[in-house]
């Protein structure tokens, strides 16, 4: 219950940022700017040092094919948080496409391992609890770049912690005492995201005049795109669809 009372208290916070909600063409709302460029130059030396080097490692040793499986089965894990946030959003169109494609892919496609659904032409419409935040109205708040995760914003951090407590496999895992699991998925989700991204986030740091203000505006615009289900008409490079969550 304490959990759910901070959580609440972040979303009053939050609500009350209403005025700076993101829009097409407005300005980023960054105040504090210093301690984000501080925490974007400690993750662009973590990810030179680290992240990236691991990243090419993997292409290297694993076949496409292998690749392309893992990614399927992380986002099938997902699939169930896809649909309970439709339901929440009221989009229950959106909601039996989750179902259906879960279903088919678990059932059919080996628990995930081959994307079933995207053959059968069923869409895969990924809704986080931070759209969520934003269908119920509440402002996205401050730009904020979270250590290792990146760029969020202070609705989007809270969602990101609601998704990360409510996942089913996370709570598996926590009601087990076995968070091997959770940490074990999270660093093969973000090992994949990362290599799936290596041409077009070198391609950023090669091109960018200000890399930081680019991924701040990347960042608003694709959450802009998301959150009103693609009638926003973004200017972004061709990011994997889950490249926020990095």
């Amino acid at each position: 219950m304490r959990k759910f009372m901070i959580i609440f208290s972040f979303l009053i916070l939050t609500s009350c940022a209403g005025s700076h909600e993101i829009k097409g063409d407005g300005k980023d709302f960054d105040p504090w700017e210093p301690y984000n460029r501080g925490v974007s130059g400690f993750n662009n030396a973590l990810d030179t040092a680290v992240f990236k080097p691991v990243a090419e490692g993997y292409r290297w040793i694993t076949p496409d094919f292998f690749r392309v499986a893992v990614r399927n089965v992380l986002d099938n894990l997902k699939q169930p948080l896809y649909l309970a946030n439709n339901l929440l959003q009221g989009d229950f169109k959106g909601a039996s496409y989750n179902l259906k494609r879960f279903t088919a892919n678990t059932l059919i496609g080996v628990a995930g391992v081959f994307d079933i659904a995207s053959h059968e032409d069923m869409p895969n419409d990924k809704e986080d609890f931070g759209q969520t935040l934003a269908v119920w109205g509440v402002g996205s708040g401050p730009y904020f770049v979270l250590p290792i995760l990146g760029p969020s914003n202070i609705r989007d951090s809270v969602g990101l912690g609601v998704h990360w407590y409510a996942d089913p496999i996370n709570r598996y895992a926590q009601n087990t005492d076995r968070s091997e699991i959770k940490i074990s998925r999270a660093v093969i989700e973000g090992l994949s995201i990362r290599e799936e991204n290596i041409e077009t986030i070198d391609s950023l740091k090669e091109t960018s005049v200000d890399f930081y203000a680019t991924m701040r505006s990347i960042y608003r615009q694709r959450r802009a795109d998301a959150i009103s289900d693609g009638s926003y008409e973004p200017d972004f490079p061709e990011f994997d669809e889950d490249f926020e969550e990095l």
